[in-house]
């Protein structure tokens, strides 16, 4: 797969996977062009994911900085908790 779907390969790069694959034809082997299976899925998933984990560290660096704790409350609760 010298050129993947949804994304850019330098064409140095694409030539050098197609090379490789007319040396292993050469060889013998049977070679073919093909997309991998559910490569543009997983490409969305990640992406998904990476924002959805953006979006969560945005919170809590925002609770941060004013005092707040999303997931133990503020810092004073904390302090007053440890000293009860």
């Amino acid at each position: 797969m010298p050129e993947p779907f949804g994304g850019e390969t330098d064409a140095a790069i694409a030539e050098g996977v197609r090379i490789a694959g007319r040396a292993l034809e050469a060889a013998g082997y049977e070679v073919e062009e093909i997309e991998p299976p559910m490569v543009f899925e997983s490409y969305l998933a990640w992406t998904e994911l990476m924002m959805t984990s953006l979006a969560v560290a945005d919170r809590c660096s925002s609770d941060t900085r004013s005092g707040r704790s999303t997931f133990l409350g503020t810092h004073d609760d904390r302090i007053s908790a440890r000293h009860a």
